[in-house]
């Protein structure tokens, strides 16, 4: 009896010693994820794994800031980001700011990364929550977001499409999906064509750092949003810019009118602007410079006829 008893002490504390180790082990894998920062994670078994991929594959890679890995059948991304993502709209932005105290006309880029890294993250998840199509996020921390694959960017399907009906279709699923957004109460802040992807013919947003809520009403940052929306597509209106016009009249239909009051407000700021650009545009070989000034012309002339 004395030696059983004895035996069952032993398998007792075997049991004790394996539990300590596991918790032991769980709190030491804690500990090392926690000073990277792990802001969040699906499955921490499988995320764990994951993360060991990506550090290994960024030492191997030090210079890619996008990569694509295939992982199991699964396709992932991993983004890194630069210091600071400042375009040359944000550095014309700073200096409007000084001429047109307008909150639409803020700059909105975050030039810290890890800043940027969170936001971005923390605002898929959000969207995802209101049922919005957005990359699942794997994992996050201060250096790097891994997220799930969804399609080409709606600028590469653009240059690939030559027939123009299919392309509008392509714009008309892209102004649905900042439809459906807007009426989320949210905005984009850069709603670019390659910032949108589709797959299995659903338009995905990506690319979520900028939250221009930050420094302007949620109408502005929509105004914002569809004014650069705009300016994306003229690029493929190929001197045809009617299409522009069918693109506001499916926003017009769905708008709030705090937003639409904004949009006029920001194109009407905008038009002496484009008035005197239009007149460079033939010494000042500049893509973008043509795209926005088509852009505000044709959303000068839509909203003249609209009643919102």
């Amino acid at each position: 009896m004395e030696s059983r008893r004895l035996k069952l002490g032993v398998k007792t504390l075997r049991k004790d010693a394996v539990a300590n180790t596991k918790s032991l082990f769980a709190n030491l894998v804690t500990i090392k994820y926690s000073t990277r920062q792990l802001y969040w994670c699906k499955n921490m078994q499988s995320t764990m794994q994951v993360l060991q991929i990506a550090d290994e594959y960024i030492k191997k890679h030090p210079l890619e800031l996008l990569s694509r890995i295939d992982l199991e059948g699964q396709t992932i991304w991993i983004k890194r980001r630069p210091p600071s993502k400042r375009t040359r709209w944000h550095r014309l932005a700073s200096l409007l700011t000084y001429v047109i105290p307008i909150a639409t006309f803020y700059p909105t880029v975050v030039t810290d990364k890890s800043d940027s890294l969170i936001q971005e993250a923390e605002r898929l998840r959000l969207f995802a929550t209101k049922g919005l199509p957005v990359p699942d996020v794997v994992a996050s921390t201060s250096h790097y977001i891994i997220t799930s694959d969804v399609g080409l960017n709606l600028q590469q399907l653009a240059e690939q499409i030559t027939d123009r009906e299919e392309r509008v279709a392509l714009f008309e699923k892209a102004m649905s999906a900042l439809v459906n957004l807007h009426q989320a109460n949210l905005c984009h802040g850069r709603p670019s064509l390659r910032d949108m992807t589709l797959q299995n013919g659903t338009v995905f947003l990506i690319d979520l750092e900028e939250n221009p809520v930050a420094v302007m009403s949620l109408a502005q940052a929509q105004a914002r949003d569809i004014w650069l929306f705009f300016c994306s597509v003229a690029r493929y209106c190929k001197q045809d810019y009617s299409v522009l016009a069918h693109l506001f009249q499916i926003y017009a239909n769905n708008a709030s009118p705090a937003t639409m009051a904004a949009l006029r407000q920001m194109v009407l700021v905008i038009k002496p602007v484009r008035i005197i650009s239009e007149y460079l545009l033939a010494a000042v070989k500049s893509r973008d410079l043509r795209n926005a000034v088509q852009a505000n012309k044709m959303l000068e002339k839509c909203l003249k006829k609209s009643k919102c």
